[in-house]
C-alpha cells in the first residue's frame, strides 16, 4: 500500500495536482487509512498531494465508484491477458474491444505490470512512473 500511495503522490506532484482517494469496500480499509494518515502527517517524507486520507464509500450509492469498478475490471482483464495470453486467453475480448480505447485515454500510456514473483525487466519506464527506489521492508 505504501508504494501505491507514494506513486499516486508522485504522479499528483508531476501534474501539479492534489488528490482524494476514494475506496470501494475493502477488508483492509482501517489499516490502509491508518497507514495513509501516518504517511501524510508523521513521516519526514510526507505525502504532500493528498487532501486527506483515503475514505471508503458504498459503491452501490455512487455511480462514479461503480464506473471505476467497471473500468478497473476491464483493465484487470486485459492486463492479465497482456501479462500471460495463454493463461488468460478467455479475456482476449477485453484486449481487443476495450484496451485500445482505454490506452488512448490513459494519462499513463503504458500499462506496467509488476507481478510479485517476477523479476523486473530493464524496459523503459513510462513518463508517469516516478522513481521511488526499492520497495520498503514494511518495518515501521
Amino acid at each position: 500500500m505504501e508504494l501505491l500511495l507514494r506513486k499516486l503522490d508522485e504522479f499528483a506532484a508531476s501534474e501539479g495536482a492534489q488528490l482524494l482517494l476514494v475506496m470501494d469496500e475493502h477488508q483492509d480499509r482501517d489499516a490502509w487509512v491508518d497507514q495513509a494518515a501516518r504517511m501524510m502527517y508523521q513521516n519526514a517524507d510526507k505525502l504532500r498531494h493528498f487532501i486527506e486520507p483515503p475514505y471508503q464509500v458504498e459503491s452501490h450509492r455512487y455511480q462514479t465508484v461503480q464506473c471505476a469498478d467497471w473500468i478497473c475490471g476491464l483493465i484487470g482483464r486485459f492486463g492479465a491477458y497482456r501479462a500471460d495470453p495463454d493463461a488468460y486467453s478467455d479475456w482476449q475480448w477485453a484486449e481487443q474491444v476495450f484496451a485500445p480505447r482505454i490506452d488512448d485515454l490513459a494519462l499513463c500510456k503504458q500499462l506496467t505490470l509488476i507481478l510479485p514473483t517476477a523479476e523486473l525487466s530493464a524496459t523503459a519506464k513510462p513518463p508517469c512512473a516516478p522513481e521511488l527506489g526499492p520497495e520498503p521492508s514494511g518495518e515501521d
